[in-house]
């Protein structure tokens, strides 16, 4: 009598791990990080890779540099695919269907679904994403009940804030990876700060400078208590105020695809989404995660 071996269950980080090994079992079960893929998981909270060929429609896993990258198919032409995260606005180009470590078996009434319009399916979750973002930004304004900043201060921080903006940083939960120091003194500003009435730093944002008539904001950061009160619309537009004061021509920044607040606050102090995106050479399935678009404003 024989039976069927029995199919391991790893945690996405063990996967990758057997991937990087050469030892990736051509069957594994996995409880993924994702909360739109825990959905696909019911209802045994696990998916179930299969190293076999994908085809239009299917959820396949890649393995990137430091996570999986779960995408799904929108064509097939040969060895390639062309592919989409889960929750995105627009697809990730072709890839090498040999890269992927398998595709995924899902709930077979969503699977079938996603299989029928997985472009539409994909585009979807996405816009489901940006108005959940919307409502939660809208509910937490409503809960403050504080009406706007009308008494803060904005200014450009230098080399003597450096402890005031440790100090501001440190007690962040965020991952891995956040600026919490001050970069080098140059000559043009390279970060600037909200302030409450207090005098209590609660906002900042540093400035990069790739060429003199070029400003990239980034590491954007405004205290719990200062969000849903146009506080990072406020801070965003004094930065470019002060690029502009300092003779950039343009100034840029790249926000995640889902950061509906953050992309709204952005607009709000004048820039506009450009349709380009950050792409990373050296790994493109991290960039496909991450799936971060360009935001820019000529001065």
């Amino acid at each position: 009598m024989s039976h069927a071996a029995a199919v391991p269950t790893l945690t996405e980080a063990e996967l990758l791990d057997a991937y990087a090994r050469g030892a990736c079992p051509r069957r594994v079960r996995i409880r993924p990080s994702s909360r739109v893929l825990r959905l696909l998981a019911l209802p045994h909270h696990s998916l179930e890779i299969v190293a076999e060929a994908p085809g239009v429609g299917d959820l396949v896993v890649f393995p990137g540099r430091s996570k999986l990258a779960w995408r799904r198919v929108l064509e097939v032409r040969g060895d390639e695919l062309r592919v989409r995260s889960e929750v995105a606005p627009r697809d990730d180009g072709w890839v090498d269907a040999r890269r992927a470590i398998g595709r995924a078996r899902t709930v077979p009434s969503i699977g079938a679904l996603a299989a029928i319009a997985p472009s539409a399916w994909t585009r979807g979750l996405y816009a489901m994403a940006v108005l959940l973002a919307h409502a939660r930004t809208h509910a937490a304004r409503i809960r403050r009940r504080r009406g706007g900043l009308d008494d803060y201060g904005l200014r450009v921080l230098t080399e003597g804030d450096r402890a005031l903006y440790a100090r501001f940083h440190e007690l962040r939960s965020d991952a891995d990876g956040v600026t919490r120091e001050l970069p080098p003194a140059c000559l043009a500003p390279i970060a600037v700060g909200l302030f409450s009435s207090r005098g209590e730093l609660i906002g900042t944002v540093l400035m990069a400078w790739p060429s003199p008539a070029d400003c990239y904001f980034h590491a954007l950061f405004v205290a719990p208590s200062a969000r849903g009160r146009g506080g990072a619309a406020r801070l965003k537009a004094f930065a470019i105020r002060t690029a502009k004061e300092c003779g950039a021509r343009r100034a840029y920044s790249y926000v995640h695809a889902r950061n509906a607040p953050c992309i709204a606050a952005n607009v709000r102090a004048g820039m506009h989404l450009t349709g380009a995106w950050l792409t990373e050479g050296d790994d493109p399935m991290s960039a496909m995660t991450h799936q971060l678009v360009e935001m820019a404003v000529e001065l």
